[in-house]
């Protein structure tokens, strides 16, 4: 089974058309369903590390404040 084999992943959104790096729960076109995406997640003993790899978004006041908030809504999700 691949689940085993996993050490770390890099998550972001996209638009269903092109690798966007979208900030995940916080892009109004974001298309992934992040509550489904984080239950198969959790299953996994010993949890990996989930990486951001998002794009800047220049007119974004804080966006280390918006990771925060990102990560406590995956959590939650």
């Amino acid at each position: 089974m691949m689940a085993a084999q996993i050490r770390s992943t890099h998550v972001h959104d996209n638009d269903g058309k092109a690798d966007s790096h979208l900030f995940p729960l916080h892009a109004p076109e974001g298309t992934i369903n992040w509550k489904e995406t984080m239950s198969l997640f959790r299953p996994r003993a010993g949890q990996f590390p989930l990486l951001l790899e998002l794009r800047e978004v220049p007119e974004m006041e804080n966006p280390l404040k918006v990771v925060r908030d990102v990560f406590r809504k995956l959590e939650s999700a």
